[in-house]
Formats: structure tokens, sequence, C-alpha cells
């Protein structure tokens, strides 16, 4: 897909935002916030969009919850959240499981590499260089991240995805904030993805897994009221999760 699309059709959102952003920056921060085609993740530019999306998040929910105050539930909205989230999760995770898995995403280091100074590595580079000396170790990796992200397109199995997903993508945030590699915004948002879509669960999978008493049933809320419309969701969602692997990126390697 790198090679059809145009270089930053990944970023012309973020483009239009960024009189927006560097204005923030400049009057909230003192920084200055300006967005570069770095391949980095955590630039200050994207720090200060991501407390912007947070600030406007914020007001909309109290400006909701006051207006709409005596709707009793919003089991039909939250369901379609639901399916974002997992949408969204499961689609990040199946790009990156995929690299590893292949493995493309860690090379081996080349001989030139091996003949570097320690010293003169960074963090994120000793990792990078650790993983991809062992392809098998690499595949195990990705082989759990995948395993995650397709069971998150199945709503039978979407749960148990979650809790995958929740594992792994715990790891990699650990490895981002250690070893200082620039995914760290992206990594903790996949996080957060998923532990709200377990976060109703908590209970019973504390039932489950701590007391060892009996759990009711761990099932995603349904989309739609009619029984046949959920199954055509269900396929869709099989379908999705299919196409998605097949375009899944290389991710960069830092520098």
């Amino acid at each position: 897909m790198a090679s059809v699309l145009p270089e930053r059709m990944a970023l012309w959102q973020l483009g239009l935002l960024s009189p927006v952003i560097e204005w923030a920056g400049r009057t909230f921060f003192g920084v200055d916030a300006v967005l570069r085609n770095t391949g980095s993740g955590d630039q200050t530019a994207f720090w200060v969009l991501w407390f912007l999306i947070a600030a406007v998040a914020v007001t909309a929910a109290a400006v909701w919850s006051a207006v709409d105050r005596r709707r009793r539930d919003h089991r039909r909205l939250w369901a379609w959240t639901v399916l974002g989230l997992r949408l969204a999760l499961g689609g990040q995770i199946l790009a990156y499981g995929f690299a590893k898995l292949i493995p493309v995403q860690m090379a081996q280091p080349p001989l030139a590499t091996l003949l570097e100074p320690y010293g003169e590595f960074s963090p994120a580079s000793v990792l990078w260089m650790q993983v991809g000396s062992s392809p098998v170790y690499e595949m195990i990796l990705g082989s759990v991240e995948v395993l995650g992200g397709i069971l998150l397109f199945c709503s039978r199995t979407a749960v148990l995805g979650a809790l995958v997903s929740f594992a792994a993508m715990t790891q990699v945030l650990i490895l981002n904030l250690t070893f200082d590699v620039p995914v760290k915004i992206l990594s903790l948002h996949l996080v957060v993805f998923a532990a709200i879509l377990l976060a109703p669960y908590a209970r019973g999978l504390a039932d489950l897994f701590v007391f060892g008493r009996t759990s009711r049933p761990l099932r995603m809320p349904p989309l739609f009221a009619r029984a046949d419309l959920n199954r055509r969701a269900g396929w869709v969602l099989v379908i999705l999760g299919s196409r998605r692997s097949r375009i899944s990126g290389r991710p960069s390697a830092p520098k």
C-alpha cells in the first residue's frame, strides 16, 4: 500500500489541524508543536493533539450528559462503540502481528551493525536487534498479536481477543517506555482500547480466574435486535479482519 498511496496520505488530516496544534502548543504549554514527517509517533505535536482530543471529548461528554440526562441507558450506542473499538484495535494489532510473524518488523542485524560498539546504539536499537537476532522469537511474539486480532473480529471470541490483546499490548507499551521506542502514544491507546472492551466483564473475569466461582457468559452486546442481522454483521467483521490482514504494513525501525 505504501507504494500506491502518496507519502503524506497518513498525515493529511493532521496537516489540516496544524495551525490549531501549533497554537495550542504555544498557548498552553509554551512549546513549538510543529508537525514533522519524521516517522516518530511521539513528537510534541502528537502529544498536544492528544491533549486537544481529550479536552474536546470531556467537554462533549459533559454537554451530552446534561442534555440527555433522562435517558436510562445507551445500550445500542455502547454496542456500536464496542464495534468501533474492536475494529480499531483488531486492525492495528493484526498489522503489527503479521509484521512480526512473517517476520519483517525487526530484521536480523547485518554484520556491519554487529561490528559497531554497543555504547553507540540507542535503547530502541538494542531492542530491535535483540528481537531481530531471533526470528523464531519474533514470530512467536507476532503469533500472539495475530491471535488476539483475529479473535476480536468474531463476536463469540471478542472478549478472549480483548484479553489476549490487552496482555500483548501491555508488554509492547512497557517495552516502548523502557527502551524509548517512539510509539508510546499508539501503544498506550491500544492498551486503553482493550481495557475498555474488558471493563464490563471485569467482575466475571475475576470470578473465573481469581475466586474460582461460576461466571456469567461473557458476550459482546448485539448490534441489532434481530438475530439474522447480527449474524450478517458477524460475517462482515470476519471479512474485514481477513482483508485487514492482507494489507498490513511494515512498521519502520528506530534510528
